[in-house]
């Protein structure tokens, strides 16, 4: 008599048992090829994964000089009290480089199209108007190289817009005057209009830069998300008889920080850009928000943006009403920090009569290294926040030296108004670190992977078992 185990169930046993072995082996059969997929995918995933690292460890090994430029900035001390009485809106700011130790200033919207000129401990030097020009929304200025070499040139932002509907924005060129300022209003001529269109369509922005090494032009605009886009426009196109449309380079992302002065009556937000300036050496681009000072360390070859897409430190600052304008000193030693006071007056942050400081920071030399200094790779600027989509670029990036000399507005030394403050080498906290590289994560997924399918491939369901008696 023979004894049948219960498989396939009773009912179809007698038809099915020789059919029952030949499923179960097609089933195992089937098993088994997926476990080898399975293995064979994890393997070439981990392979690349490994790779990966390889090219991380490679990457980190590259010679790159250490970004200790906020470790080299003394605390803020304030130069002075900013005395002009109509710039009571001051939202952009830039060194003269013509004359050492002037500042120019201007209001933000609603001003006339004119130009206050101070000292670097903000003595009112004159108010220069730019012959031609409009201001429907300035925000920021820039010095900087222009079409003659032997002139210094400033570049005046018309970029604001609130409300996004300009289909194109201004920025008004001009040189400086022949002669330094000394209290006395006069004009500024010679003033090309520059028409931009962005990309994607209008935007607002208040930070305005123009590279000293290539004279290229920058602005960064102003989001609430702390997304900003980097905008560029060639300085071979930067002529006024056509509308210049511009580039997008590159996504900043600005960092959110709890509130610089937890005392501070206005709580504005971090995220959103003000202003920018870069040294005269383009090797530091300053980028300053309501809340904090970001400095990105621009090393030889590398484009602005390229910097901009670096990590930066935050660099120290001074607690203000509204922080708005940020500029570095002609000779790179400084930078200086202003802002607006008519919104807190309105709000009675302030008193009408409380001054308005001009803050300045001193910069100590970088250390010569002795050897070669090793820094960890970065990943890509919007690795710490939601993923963005990639910047749009219709040209390939020319990459610069910083070795190469930059274009001078004179052969002389400017003459000098007044330089003010001493090198201090207190250090400071170095700023924030570069976002950790990932690739280990998706090592132990692929690890799983192969794990799980040497598994399936083991795996055995139990045969059909037939006995006889």
């Amino acid at each position: 008599m023979a004894f049948v185990r219960p498989y396939p169930p009773p009912a179809v046993e007698s038809m099915a048992s020789r059919d029952g072995y030949e499923l179960n082996a097609r089933a195992k059969l089937a098993i088994m090829r997926r476990g080898r997929k399975i293995c064979i995918v994890g393997a070439i995933a981990v392979a690349a994964c490994s790779g990966a690292s390889t090219s991380a460890v490679a990457a980190a090994t590259v010679p790159v000089p250490l970004n200790d430029f906020c470790s080299r900035v003394s605390p803020g001390a304030v130069a002075g009290a900013i005395g002009a009485p109509d710039l009571v809106e001051l939202s952009g700011l830039a060194a003269s480089h013509a004359f050492l130790g002037l500042l120019w200033a201007n209001n933000d919207s609603g001003d006339a199209p004119r130009l206050f000129a101070m000292s670097d401990v903000g003595a009112p030097l004159g108010v220069f108007t730019i012959a031609g020009a409009d201001a429907i929304d300035w925000e920021d200025i820039a010095s900087g190289p222009g079409p003659d070499p032997e002139r210094s040139y400033i570049y005046v932002g018309d970029i604001g817009d609130n409300a996004a509907a300009r289909d194109h924005v201004t920025v008004y060129r001009v040189a400086e005057p022949d002669a330094a300022p000394d209290g006395t209003d006069g004009e500024l001529g010679g003033t090309e209009a520059i028409q931009l269109t962005y990309p994607g369509g209008p935007e607002d922005a208040e930070a305005l830069l123009v590279d000293p090494l290539t004279g290229d032009l920058f602005i960064i605009t102003k989001q609430l998300s702390g997304f900003s886009k980097v905008l560029t426009a060639a300085a071979a196109d930067l002529v006024a008889t056509a509308t210049v449309p511009m580039r997008e380079v590159g996504v900043l992302a600005v960092p959110v920080t709890p509130q610089y002065d937890a005392n501070a009556a206005m709580a504005l937000p971090s995220t959103m850009v003000t202003g920018a300036d870069i040294s005269p050496d383009g090797g530091v681009v300053l980028v300053r928000t309501y809340q904090q000072v970001l400095a990105f360390v621009r090393v030889d070859g590398q484009t602005v943006a390229e910097a901009l897409a670096g990590a930066p430190c935050e660099a120290p600052q001074v607690g203000e009403p509204q922080g708005e304008a940020i500029a570095f000193s002609a000779t790179g030693d400084r930078y200086f920090l202003g802002g607006e006071t008519q919104l807190a007056i309105s709000q009675g942050a302030l008193a009408a009569t409380d001054p308005n400081p001009l803050a300045a920071f001193v910069i100590a030399p970088a250390a010569q290294p002795s050897s070669t200094t090793t820094v960890p790779a970065t990943s890509a600027p919007a690795t710490s926040a939601p993923a963005t989509s990639a910047p749009a670029t219709s040209a390939p990036a020319t990459t610069v030296s910083r070795s190469a000399s930059t274009t001078s507005p004179a052969t002389t030394t400017p003459p000098s108004i007044t330089v003010r403050g001493t090198v201090s080498t207190a250090p400071l906290p170095p700023g924030t670190s570069p976002p950790a590289n990932r690739w280990w994560i998706w090592s132990i997924v692929a690890t799983a992977m192969v794990m799980l399918g040497v598994l399936a491939i083991v795996a055995r369901r139990r045969r059909p078992q037939v006995r006889r008696e």
